[in-house]
């Protein structure tokens, strides 16, 4: 029954934390967010947590739990390099936009995003030279990083070691997906499952390594300009 996560400054050495199922927790102290030895940090399940550490300098962290929290809004900062945490995955979070610091995981592999509403992707995403699988499933919509800021420079602007890219039930229109498939030009697996758009535009050619892509339930799906000349599974039914 507890709402509240005290400062937990006087236990430096703590190595695991689990809040989970925590129905009445709404803060936890800022103070956990510097706890350097810390490892696994869980907050899943926490209805109306909404008052998350909101930096976070945890050295030691290999597990980051904020999947079904409806109340959390905004993803914390990340200070320093975390180079422990390989996966991410954040579900039934309203979390609307990652921090341009999301590129201190600098080690991560998978970042998997599952009915998050309407995300933004910062253009910091484009530096993270390990992340393998892209994931973002049942959202409103996905807006990629923009281009005008400066922070990042344009040649960079590619996701260079992304193999799989899951976009299944995003709301992905035609506009959206002319404009960003050239960025995975290096994706093999291509999940575009239940989409508004229209047309699989013919700059899919770009995308030479690809060969498995998912159309399943795209139901306005009107014209096939173009495949990946290694395609060797293409599914409209699966």
């Amino acid at each position: 029954y507890i709402t509240e996560i005290p400062n937990l400054c006087c236990v430096p050495n703590l190595q695991k934390l689990s809040c989970r199922y925590c129905d009445n927790l709404i803060k936890i102290h800022k103070s956990v967010g510097f706890l350097d030895k810390l490892e696994v940090l869980d907050a899943d399940k926490c209805s109306k947590l909404s008052r998350f550490p909101p930096l976070l300098k945890l050295t030691s962290l290999k597990e980051l739990g904020l999947s079904c929290c409806p109340s959390l809004e905004i993803f914390p900062k990340i200070l320093g390099k975390m180079e422990n945490v390989t996966s991410l995955y954040i579900s039934y979070t309203p979390i609307k936009e990652l921090p341009f610091s999301i590129q201190n995981l600098t080690r991560l592999q998978r970042l998997e995003l599952v009915a998050c509403g309407i995300v933004q992707l910062p253009s910091s995403i484009y530096a993270m030279q390990e992340l393998r699988h892209l994931i973002v499933k049942a959202c409103k919509g996905l807006l990629l990083p923009k281009e005008d800021k400066g922070e990042v420079q344009t040649n960079s602007l590619v996701f260079k070691n992304t193999i799989v890219l899951d976009l299944s039930k995003c709301n992905i229109s035609d506009k959206s997906l002319q404009r960003g498939l050239h960025l995975f030009a290096n994706m093999r697996e291509l999940y575009l499952s239940y989409n508004d758009f229209t047309i699989l535009p013919a700059s899919i050619k770009e995308c030479h390594v690809l060969t498995k892509i998912y159309l399943k339930g795209c139901e306005n799906l009107q014209e096939i300009r173009g495949v990946s000349p290694n395609l060797e599974g293409f599914s409209v039914i699966e």
